[in-house]
């Protein structure tokens, strides 16, 4: 496979420039559109065909739940990934059911998101156990959240 053609989606623009700008360093990476509304989402991954959507389903428009059903509705070859502050059983659940592949924490280390990103377009289970998501991750200098004092009270 050549570059893996990634669909950005997280209406905080701080968080969706960080993510971006990590992803871009990467040889094998690339980012085909950036999607700041679940609307958006759903045009960008239905016009760019990527193989991957990056997505943040709790969107200030609310609409981010239906976006991932019908992007897996629309492109069920396209591997969902959700990146997320939220990720409790019920939620990780109702997102499986909806058609997402993996859900990855917003704390996740980049260097851990890259890696997760290759393994899930690869179709490989990431994290290799449903213990592994529970567990936190040590956060390093570029991890997603490191940026939160940035955002302000309506992004947080």
């Amino acid at each position: 496979m050549n570059a893996i053609h990634i669909v950005l989606a997280d209406d905080h623009t701080n968080v969706r420039e960080l993510v971006s700008t990590r992803l871009r360093r990467e040889g094998d990476i690339q980012i085909v559109a950036e999607a700041s509304s679940s609307t958006q989402a759903v045009e960008y991954t239905v016009a760019q065909s990527p193989h991957l959507l990056l997505i943040d389903p709790m969107m200030h428009d609310g609409m981010g739940m239906d976006a991932v059903r019908e992007i897996a509705d629309r492109r069920p070859q396209t591997v969902i990934v959700v990146l997320t502050a939220f990720t409790d059983t019920a939620m990780q659940m109702t997102l499986h059911k909806l058609g997402v592949n993996h859900i990855v924490p917003k704390g996740i280390e980049s260097h851990r998101l890259v890696a997760m990103l290759r393994e899930a377009v690869k179709a490989q289970p990431w994290p290799p156990s449903s213990a592994a998501l529970s567990e936190p991750f040590l956060p390093d200098s570029e991890s997603i959240l490191s940026i939160t004092h940035t955002l302000n009270d309506e992004e947080r």
